[in-house]
């Protein structure tokens, strides 16, 4: 195997790991959501979702007719969940707030999501609430990012460079037959 095929193979395989190496795995994404139902109730909470699971749950419901204004759900009253929705009730059982997210099978995506993308229910004895069209989530965080910044691409863009530079050192040593005159340049 040539010399400039074996640097080249160790260039590429030290870029690979250095650029592997350089970002992070994904975070939870950090959402927030305040949701006006047709009665006047108000749901505001924020949840993470990180692959399928759901932390932090902190979710107020405040005035309107239901039994559960006043409440705040949390971790410890998750009672399902799926990709795209989960649920959550009181430790007595008569209160249930569900959220789910109609654009995407999860809540992966960090674009808001508006009226219309997410449907959200409070039951309470005898009294069932539907979202009006005021909700809306949001996500600020991006699922993932790189702590090297710039060095990632200066870093390949000089070593893209050096190779450039090794090859060319390397055809230099080359000695060529010119056939006609049968001199070697």
């Amino acid at each position: 195997m040539k010399l400039s095929n074996i640097f080249s193979l160790v260039l590429g395989c030290c870029s690979a790991i250095g650029i592997v190496a350089s970002t992070s795995p994904a975070h939870a994404l950090a959402w927030t959501f305040n949701l006006n139902f047709n009665d006047g109730a108000v749901a505001t909470g924020s949840f993470d979702y990180n692959g399928g699971i759901y932390s932090n749950i902190n979710i107020t419901v405040s005035g309107g007719i239901t039994t559960a204004a006043g409440k705040v759900f949390n971790d410890a009253d998750l009672v399902g969940s799926a990709g795209n929705n989960f649920a959550v009730q009181n430790s007595g059982g008569t209160d249930f707030f569900y959220l789910q997210n109609n654009r995407d099978s999860d809540w992966s995506n960090p674009l808001a999501l508006s009226y219309g993308q997410i449907y959200a229910q409070i039951r309470s004895p005898g009294i069932e609430l539907n979202p009006s069209a005021s909700g809306i989530a949001v996500a600020p965080q991006v699922p993932w990012h790189s702590d090297a910044g710039a060095a990632i691409p200066v870093g390949s863009l000089l070593l893209l460079g050096a190779m450039r530079k090794v090859k060319k050192r390397v055809a230099s040593n080359i000695c060529i037959l010119n056939p006609e005159t049968g001199k070697v340049s």
